[in-house]
């Protein structure tokens, strides 16, 4: 009876222990190894490799938002231990279960059982590129919108190119809110911004973004005449490096009510306005000026800078 006893509860083990290794995951795992904007290619090692009473039916992928909503899957021959998913959102991250259907040579059943893992995308153009000079226009910053989706650990890169494609300037810079760092300019050239992740044991990056930034000429107190004799509006000012022309305008509100009075050509320095509403300039009255650059950048239209605003007494 002892005999009898020992072998019943040596079986009831070793069905146990079957039992358990169908509900847990094998040693191994599923992992991302290549990223692109819409696709990705997901790895797993063969739950068999360590477990030789074990042969794999097939593999099953599923992936989804979350885990409790695997929305989607493929169903992967045995021999093969990767897939590539497609149809993807950029700078997006998903979450990835692949089942293992698989035969025990020694319960004579099959079982299933699964690995798991989260992945990402890589991110799109980033938008919304704006550029703002600051008030003494000796500098100006850079903003832009981060790339739609829900993916984490993006980083950006900025550049600041010359219009030959020269860099002036190359930055990288992790800020969540996204804003460069004060950059001065006299020259026109263009604004690249590209947002860049790493994934895989890799740096991958997004494509670039680009904006014309068209810096404006500087009306300084110090080096700038702006003044009013005889009648006639005086001005001058530093000259903008790529500037086709300057539009002068002129009001006597400093917030609206703008006229342009004058084009001149990118060359110049200055100029002379004889007439404001077909009258001439007054002693003792305030008029408030701005000064524009105008250029054309490649194949896109007209370009304008940012107002410089002066009154004149």
């Amino acid at each position: 009876m002892k005999k009898r006893r020992d072998l019943l509860l040596i079986m009831l083990t070793a069905m146990m222990i079957l039992v358990s290794a169908a509900l847990v995951s094998a040693d191994g795992s599923v992992r991302q190894v290549t990223a692109a904007k819409n696709r990705i290619k997901v790895a797993w090692s063969d739950p068999s490799k360590d477990n030789p009473n074990w042969k794999v039916n097939y593999y099953k992928v599923m992936w989804g938002d979350s885990f409790s909503s695997l929305t989607k899957s493929a169903k992967v021959a045995s021999s093969t231990r990767n897939y590539i998913i497609d149809g993807l959102s950029s700078n997006t991250t998903y979450c990835v279960r692949v089942y293992y259907n698989y035969y025990s040579k020694v319960s004579k059943k099959n079982y299933e059982s699964w690995y798991s893992t989260m992945i990402q995308t890589l991110p799109g153009k980033v938008s919304g590129i704006q550029y703002n000079f600051l008030s003494d226009q000796r500098g100006f910053y850079i903003r832009w919108n981060k790339p739609s989706g829900n993916g984490t650990g993006l980083k950006y890169q900025y550049q600041i190119r010359d219009l030959s494609g020269n860099r002036m300037r190359n930055i990288k810079t992790s800020y969540t809110y996204n804003q460069s760092s004060k950059f001065l300019l006299r020259r026109v050239a263009r604004a690249y911004v590209r947002a860049y992740v790493q994934l895989c044991g890799k740096t991958y990056y997004g494509p670039w973004t680009v904006k014309p930034v068209v810096p404006q000429p500087i009306l300084r107190e110090d080096k700038t005449k702006c003044f009013i004799k005889d009648g006639h509006l005086t001005l001058s000012w530093a000259s903008v490096k790529g500037a086709q022309s300057y539009l002068v305008y002129v009001s006597k509100s400093k917030n609206d009510g703008y006229k342009l009075v004058k084009t001149v050509s990118g060359s110049a320095t200055g100029t002379t306005v004889n007439y404001f509403n077909g009258a001439a300039y007054a002693n003792n009255t305030t008029y408030y000026v701005k000064v524009i650059t105008k250029s054309s950048i490649g194949n896109s239209a007209k370009t304008y800078g940012i107002w410089v605003r002066r009154s004149v007494i």
